[in-house]
């Protein structure tokens, strides 16, 4: 299957691209955390506290870890806490925000050792693989808990197929998309000044 030649990334028109909640300090966090939990989006991440709880820590811990592996395998990241976008389209992401926005990024513009990819969503995927919540240890699978460069997509992706946002199965277990990692922010910038 051909590899998508896009990124795509999706967040809140009233806010500007390409911020990260990691990067605040916890008790905005947590404040940021009780407001998503208040939308009126149609699939609420945080509608409950232990799901708010549980959050900060555990997306804490999945970019350390995924950022050392990238490390590890010869990535170069300028960031402690990537921007996350997805490989191809992700329309699920649109349900997320009151108004959403959306970026689409080429491929080819960003370099090999500023971005990495897993499969599905990080924290899935780290979910998944550390056998932390029960339900989801029948969808365990070897790409869970692993970090690709760029050059690995194509291998990927023969083994194991390109999620299928459509498919029910998938949704049940968060496998809608190849998230992709961007750790370098100048990468991006000339996107988001077409935005502003």
């Amino acid at each position: 299957m051909k590899i998508p030649q896009s990124l795509f990334y999706y967040y809140e028109s009233s806010r500007k691209p390409f911020l990260s909640i990691s990067e605040l300090p916890s008790t905005e966090f947590s404040r940021l955390m009780d407001e998503f939990s208040r939308n009126e989006t149609p699939e609420s991440r945080f509608d409950e506290k232990w799901k708010r709880d549980f959050y900060p820590e555990f997306r804490h811990y999945t970019e350390r870890n995924i950022r050392e592996r990238f490390v590890q395998k010869g990535g170069k990241p300028e960031l402690q806490a990537p921007r996350y976008l997805s490989l191809g389209p992700c329309p699920w992401f649109l349900d997320w925000y009151m108004n959403p926005a959306v970026l689409e990024i080429p491929l080819d513009c960003v370099p090999s050792k500023a971005i990495s990819f897993t499969y599905p969503d990080s924290m899935m995927s780290l979910l998944i693989a550390e056998d932390r919540f029960e339900p989801f240890r029948k969808y365990k699978q070897p790409y869970h808990g692993e970090v690709y460069r760029l050059e690995e997509l194509s291998v990927l992706i023969e083994q194991y197929g390109f999620p299928d946002g459509d498919d029910p199965t998938n949704q049940e277990y968060g496998n809608r998309l190849i998230e992709a990692q961007v750790w370098d922010l100048s990468v991006l910038e000339p996107f988001y000044a077409v935005t502003t």
